[in-house]
This record gives C-alpha cells, structure tokens and sequence, in this order.
C-alpha cells in the first residue's frame, strides 16, 4: 500500500524585507509566486497539497485560483514560521503518513525533485525524512514522515524545523538535486527577485542588468552561504555591533588592529543574505589595510551603495565588493549592505 503523503506549502510570513507588495503575489513566468510553488507540489503527484495563509490571506488564496490545493488559515502566523507548521500539520487528516513542507517564497523547485524526495523518504509503508542538497548544501522542501509530526507540533518560534534536522543527522535521507538550484533559492528581496531573472511586476530586468545580476549571482550568493571570518575572534583589540530594526538584522564585528593596522576581522549574528554577505565580504577585505584603507575602502563601498561612486577614481578596484552595487535600485535593503560597513566605522574610532 502506497503512503498517503500530501504538500504543506508555508505561505503566511508577511515578508517584510521586500519593503512593498507581498512578494507572494509577485507574478514569475505569468502566475504569481506562491501559484508557482504550490502547482510544483500538486504536479509532483501527491495526495494534496495544503496551503497555510496567514498575512494577506484573501489576497494569497486568490492567487491560488487554478491550483488543486486546500487552503488553511494560521491565525497565530505573526509569531513566527513554526505556527505555520503546527497549523498545517493539525489540518491534514488522520490517514496521512507524511508531508512535504515547502515554502511558499521558492517558486524554483522542480516537481521530480518533490517526487525523488518522497521515493528516498519512504521505509516500506512508512516514511521518515528527507532533504534536497544542491552542491552540498541542505535546501528545501523537506520530507517528513508521520512519526515526526509530534516534534514539527512542539515546534515555536521562526526557525522551522532546522534543529531537528540537525538532531536526526544521518537518519533524514539525502537526496542530490545538483540539477535543481530551486531548491536552494528563496525569495526575500527585490534583489532575490532580480536574482531570478523578474521583478515585482513580473517583469525581467533590463538587458543591461545582465551583468550585475550575474555578479550578485556569483560573488553575494557566495558570501552568504559561506561568509569568510564568522564566528568568535581571538584576541579582538575593537568591537562594534550593528543592527536593522526594521528586519531585525544584526552584525557583531569584531577586529584586531596592530598599531595602524588591521590584523584581523570577524564577525557574529544572524540577518539576510544580504546583510551577512556583505559582513563576510568586510571580513575578507580589510585584514591587513591600515586603518586610513580601511576608511576609505568603507566610503567607497558606501558611495557605490548609494550609485555615487561615480566622481571616485577608486570605486572601479573594488573587486569583489562591487557585488553590492548590486543593491542601489533597491533603496530599502541599503541598510542591509551597509549594516556591517556602519560597525566598521564605529569599531575604528579611536585607533
């Protein structure tokens, strides 16, 4: 007997990084993002697909209009996404075995990836777990049998189920989707938008963006999934911390300066892509300037930020950091660039 496995698509968060529309409306490819992601469920062949809303509920469940799926409202969606989980989960049916929690804002996730997750998840008649890797790192959606559902119930707070995924470790079946990036590509941002290839009237960018989307592809993306210096700093000489309360971004830099010299750079927290990109692009950049460098490199940085590097003779040999000019159509994620580069400034003073 086949087990009867359905889709839970989490789309109640009321995305505030995208700083405008609810980027789940946002049309990709000619229907709206969260249509996108839930037809990918429903083509994968599963039992049904169950839709959480919560922000926008009205406007969320007509953009489902033409999708085979159950919608399902979390009254408690502002507390975080764990309440969406236990919403969905409370909504299926008794004869369930298992789910496939995916998100609403990666519209990019192939249906046979939905499919070869659910082969790899099932133990005869049961199911245990699952998860996509695209180039050796964990994405989503994730598989989950029904003796997991007690722990996705006790789950609180906005980090989904990434604890007990780590505490399963071997036991959550790996799946390669080295041909499906969908897997890794979330939506947060205009930029992430733009990363894609649309824009939030669905439109693809400009030609003469090519280029710049490419270099956010390659260098921002990069940072972000594996920043250079996170983590404690030995022996730090200068802290300084930085926050965006609009989004709740948070960078802790830490430095160690010999003299006029910075030695060393690290940093803590936990924001966006954006945010720790552009930290671990500080990290990478300002050990061994001297401090003078340091200043000027963060002013260019800035400058390119706010599109007027163009009276700099120097904003042309940024390397890497040119990546975040990346961001200056995007007004409302100027603060997530610059968040680590403003604690720069502050850990300085004095030296």
């Amino acid at each position: 007997m086949t087990p009867r496995v359905v889709g839970l698509l989490l789309a109640a968060g009321a995305a505030r990084r995208m700083g405008g529309p609810n980027k789940l409306l946002a049309p990709i490819g000619g229907r709206p993002m969260v249509a996108r992601a839930a037809a990918a469920l429903a083509e994968a062949g599963l039992a049904e697909v169950v839709v959480v809303l919560g922000h926008d509920a009205d406007a969320v469940r007509a953009a489902l209009a033409g999708v085979a799926a159950r919608a399902v409202v979390n009254p408690d969606h502002t507390s975080g996404l764990a309440s969406s989980i236990r919403a969905g989960i409370a909504a299926l049916g008794a004869d369930v075995e298992g789910v496939v929690v995916a998100l609403g804002d990666m519209p990019l996730v192939r249906a046979d990836t939905v499919r070869r997750l659910v082969l790899a998840a099932r133990e005869g008649e049961e199911i245990g777990a699952a998860a996509p890797y695209h180039r050796g790192q964990r994405g989503n959606p994730v598989v989950w049998g029904r003796r997991h559902f007690p722990a996705l119930l006790a789950l609180t707070g906005d980090r989904g189920a990434r604890d007990l995924l780590a505490a399963l470790g071997d036991a959550v079946a790996r799946v390669e989707a080295d041909d499906d990036p969908g897997v890794l590509r979330d939506v947060d941002t205009p930029e992430d938008l733009a990363a894609i290839g649309f824009s939030a009237s669905g439109a693809a960018p400009p030609p003469g963006d090519a280029d710049l989307r490419a270099l956010y592809q390659a260098t921002i993306m990069r940072h972000a999934r594996a920043p250079r210096g996170l983590g404690p700093l030995a022996d730090a000489t200068h802290r300084a911390r930085g926050e965006n309360p609009l989004c709740g971004d948070r960078v802790a830099l830490a430095l160690r300066c010999d003299g006029a010299r910075v030695v060393a750079a690290g940093f803590e927290g936990a924001g966006c892509a954006l945010s720790m990109a552009s930290a671990s692009l500080l990290a990478d950049t300002v050990p061994g300037l001297t401090v003078a460098d340091a200043r000027a490199t963060r002013a260019r940085v800035l400058a390119l930020i706010a599109g007027s590097a163009g009276d700099d003779p120097g904003a042309g040999s940024l390397g890497d950091l040119a990546a975040l000019g990346s961001v200056r159509a995007f007004p409302a994620r100027h603060r997530c660039a610059t968040l680590a580069w403003d604690a720069l400034d502050a850990a300085l003073e004095g030296v």
